[in-house]
């Protein structure tokens, strides 16, 4: 048995209850189920909460618990459910819902026109007129009716009260005939009129009278009108004396422009107007809703099954209803009808394409995509078998769980945080990128939805120095896309987010503030729906800021400057932001007559909603260093600096050496010396995280691809963290860098030595030599146990022998690539007259297969350390030699290996051969 027949089991039960308590529901529990089935209770079990999950079944969580088909007791009660889960029977039989909470759009496009409805209805003592605009067929007489429902659910009317609809579009060529059957009239007023006869408003009386189309009301009925929206009061048409009374709530609607037909005196009669939306401007979830809902209302005439061609469904979500929500009803009454008349008393309705009026099939069939697939199921009872679509609240719960089962590996310490947070990522990735070509919001909500998120991502970088990456943007832009689109909330349990969400609390604060600011800018400034966010969201944007922010690494120290004055500090630091090329400093203005904590708490502020473990610069103009110093050093994961007298000179030294990622204490050292200025440094009492540098001289890319090799054959729990750094920039400043004064830097691992005192450094090719284990021992032995370094070096050995170390950096055939490359080491060997040895060997391999990459990606590098003149005129000789080396690799791909990457292979050759000279 399938979870189906489990469903209509109930169902069948269901149609012999005629009182809703535990014994008439006896069928409904999994110990009767399995009874009857044969099937062991947690099978049966596992079936029934997958239907409750789907929204089939509600739970009656009494013991034991009774599941029972949602659609059907919601008919026997006469009213929609306002949840899935009650404690007793008599919670169920007790449960009132607001008669708007199922209805398609209530917590989104229709929520704004719902509020103002229901302020009308009830605002003291008798309501207030209400109108409503709109396009035709978009809902405004079903939304009356449901406004008066509401009414009477809210004791605003008796449960007599009567809804009288009057079309003005009825009588519009007779205005006279119109005020009678508005207002009444009295005998022998007009030709005709044989005696006295009540109007709509008499009719109407302690109820609602609703005129459509009211646009048509001539300028005489509209003065008359608003008389009695003003005093209460009106005359029958012929009566000349008699006031008559009326206690009437009224509702209007019209499809045309207010101003264009209403006079003004009437217009300011009604104080509250709400426009219906199109169909097309709902959405292609509320869409889909409504085709659901039809479809269902056919199911349940015919008593039958309908079957869906995928083909007609989508095509029917595409299609543009001019006449909204009516004319997609009458279209799929149509189309019903005529797969009935073709198919005859079958026990399912197929419906498809050929069941299209004529004007439409041509349309229908240019758009058809011929790929099979399942037909969509919709039953009497309500059911919806959809193959095609998963809902976006399962979506959410689905990531949920993911998420859940890892972060258990992360508090059973069997991942540590960097792959926690990695991890995780790619999950949540992994997940969007599976639903992220689905339609899941309009496009003019898109369109709000793309500027809002600019706006607010404009606003974190100009005021809070937070610059939000294109690629976080779009993945902010497509969760919140999702958040819209959610049908319902998530039932999944928030425990485990909130334990998630307090390890980001305490280890990266920065991140949940950053998470707290976005949402509370996207809120503030939105105006495109109302959206709530449980803490797996959080959990969520948490992960999103944070793999990004660690994406873009940047090892980039904190610059803040305080000046007194109104706008001192943050003219200077636009002023030097806008010499130096980037922003580096946040300015923080100290007007005279505020206190110093004040300025304080900026600080503060500002320092929450950034990493701090890089270290933080602030330059003064006069003294509280020691009120600073004990403010932040508590509040701060690494140094601080202090420097007084600032100055533009001094602000401009201090933040070029900060993008030169120059070591915080030297900066400090160097740049107050330099400026006559004094420096503070304070230090936080928190142990430095053990790091590995990974340098390759022929670029970034090849450091990343030896990280990401090394990073998959640690443990994943050790804490050592694998950080990059540009070769060039190394040899020159060596321990002179941001990263020495973060971390407790454990080694240098690359293609070439740069060269930094009392690091240890380790180069591939002794990592693939026969004594890899004893050099990675030398670095990692304090953190690492023995049979750990032993699964590093095998993993190490396995990923870089040749031939994978070639797959895994060149984009070209391994076996073309080492060919071509042995070609041009065997040339150069002849022609320079040299043995190249293997640690050279392995570099120029590693180094040739980045290059070719490169070049056939014109992803061309600059060698900053080379004079191109210079070069050209002392290493001709090895120019050429290299050049007719790499003249059949030129040829094969029809490119040009240019002066740049020729220096990069000077320099591994000058560095790895002793005397070479050429």
């Amino acid at each position: 048995m399938n979870k189906v027949n489990y469903l209509l089991l109930l169902e069948q039960g269901f149609e012999l209850v005629d009182t809703l308590n535990e014994e008439s529901c006896d069928f409904a529990t999994t110990h009767h189920i399995s009874e009857v089935t044969g099937k062991k209770t947690n099978i049966v079990n596992h079936h029934l909460n997958n239907l409750f999950k789907e929204g089939e079944l509600i739970k009656i969580n009494s013991k034991p618990v009774y599941y029972l088909p949602k659609q059907l007791v919601s008919d026997f009660l006469n009213q929609e459910l306002s949840k899935s889960v009650y404690d007793s029977f008599e919670e169920l039989l007790s449960d009132k819902t607001d008669v708007f909470d199922q209805l398609i759009g209530s917590q989104s496009s229709l929520n704004h026109v719902i509020k103002q409805g229901k302020i009308a209805l009830s605002y003291p003592p008798k309501g207030m007129p209400f109108l409503l605009t709109g396009p035709t067929g978009s809902g405004k007489t079903y939304l009356v009716k449901r406004f008066y429902d509401y009414a009477k659910q809210m004791d605003l009317l008796d449960e007599t009260a009567p809804l009288i609809t009057f079309n003005c579009a009825e009588y519009a060529d007779n205005p006279e005939l119109l005020s009678s059957k508005l207002f009444g009239h009295k005998k022998g007023s007009f030709t005709g009129a044989d005696e006295d006869s009540k109007g709509l408003l008499a009719l109407a009386d302690k109820g609602v009278l609703f005129i459509d189309e009211v646009h048509r009301l001539t300028p005489e009925n509209q003065e008359k009108l608003f008389y009695f929206i003003d005093e209460g009061k009106y005359k029958p048409v012929g009566e000349n004396e008699t006031w008559s009374h009326a206690d009437v709530r009224l509702m209007f609607a019209t499809t045309e422009t207010l101003d264009d037909y209403l006079l003004d005196t009437f217009t300011r009669r009604i104080p509250i107007v709400a426009k219906v939306p199109s169909l097309e401007s709902r959405g292609i979830r509320e869409k889909r809703e409504f085709l659901y809902h039809f479809f269902r209302q056919e199911a349940l005439l015919l008593k039958k099954d309908i079957l869906i061609e995928d083909a007609l469904f989508h095509f029917l979500l595409a299609y543009k209803f001019v006449g909204n929500v009516g004319e997609l009803q009458n279209l799929i009454r149509y189309i019903c009808g005529n797969a009935f008349v073709r198919q005859g008393l079958g026990e399912e309705l197929t419906v498809s394409i050929s069941d299209l009026p004529d004007n439409m099939k041509k349309e229908a069939f240019r758009a058809i995509d011929l790929t099979p697939k399942d037909k969509i199921k919709i039953t009497p009872t309500g059911m919806v078998i959809d193959p095609s679509y998963r809902s976006i609240a399962t979506f959410f719960d689905v990531l949920y769980r993911e998420l859940d089962s890892i972060g258990k590996q992360y508090l059973r310490e069997e991942l540590n945080s960097h792959y926690w947070i990695n991890v995780s990522f790619e999950k949540i990735e992994e997940q969007f990128k599976s639903i992220n070509n689905r339609a899941l919001i309009d496009k003019p909500l898109k369109i709000k939805l793309v500027s809002m998120i600019d706006e607010v991502c404009r606003v974190m970088y100009e005021t809070h120095q937070i610059e939000v990456l294109p690629e976080t943007r779009d993945i902010l832009l497509l969760f919140i896309e999702l958040l819209l689109a959610r049908e319902s909330d998530s039932e999944y349990a928030v425990d485990g987010a909130k334990q998630y969400n307090q390890l980001f609390k305490e280890k990266l604060e920065y991140v949940t503030n950053t998470v707290d600011l976005f949402v509370y800018l996207f809120k503030e400034m939105s105006n495109i729906g109302h959206i709530e966010l449980n803490e797996w969201d959080y959990l969520i944007l948490n992960m999103i800021f944070t793999y990004y922010r660690r994406l873009k690494h940047k090892e980039q120290i904190n610059g803040v400057i305080i000046c007194h004055g109104k706008s001192t500090a943050s003219s200077l630091a636009e002023t030097t932001n806008a010499m130096i090329g980037q922003k580096v400093y946040q300015g923080i203005d100290m007007s005279l007559d505020v206190s110093f904590n004040e300025i304080i708490v900026k600080l503060q502020r500002y320092l929450s909603l950034h990493e701090t473990a890089n270290g933080t610069i602030i330059l003064i103009d006069i003294g509280h260093t020691q009120d600073l110093k004990e403010a932040l050093e508590h509040r701060v994961d690494g140094s601080i600096v202090i420097i007084n007298n600032v100055s533009t000179q001094l602000a401009l030294d201090v933040g070029f050496r900060i993008v030169n990622n120059e070591h915080i204490e030297m900066i400090g050292k160097e740049s107050s010396r330099q400026h006559f200025s004094t420096y503070s440094m304070f230090q936080p009492d928190k142990k430095k995280v053990p790091a590995l540098i990974i340098s390759c001289q022929s670029g970034m890319g090849t450091a990343k691809k030896l990280q990401e090799v090394i990073s998959e054959n640690l443990p994943k729990n050790t804490p050592i963290q694998l950080v990059l750094s540009d070769y060039a920039h190394l040899k020159k400043m060596k321990t002179n860098t941001t990263m020495f004064n973060r971390y407790d830097i454990i080694g240098i691992l690359g293609t070439a030595d740069p060269q930094v005192d009392g690091v240890k450094y380790i180069g591939i090719d002794d990592v693939v030599s026969e004594d890899g284990y004893k050099h990675l021992a030398t670095i990692f032995e304090r953190y690492l146990d023995p049979l750990d370094i032993q699964h590093l070096n095998n993993g190490v050995m396995k990923t870089l022998s040749l031939e994978n170390l070639v797959t895994m950096l060149s984009i070209l055939n391994p076996e073309k690539t080492i060919e071509l490359i042995s070609e041009m080491i065997d040339y150069w060997e002849q022609a320079f007259d040299i043995k190249i040895p293997n640690n050279l060997k392995t570099a120029l391999y590693i180094h040739i297969s980045c290059m070719i990459e490169r070049v056939i990606t014109r992803e061309y590098v600059q060698n900053t350390l080379m004079d191109e003149e210079e070069f050209s005129k002392n290493h001709s000789y090895f120019i050429n030699v290299i050049k007719q080396g790499l003249e059949k690799f030129e040829s094969v791909y029809h490119v040009s290996v240019d002066l740049g990457e020729i220096s990069y292979l000077h320099q591994l050759f000058q560095a790895n051969l002793i005397g070479f000279t050429f």
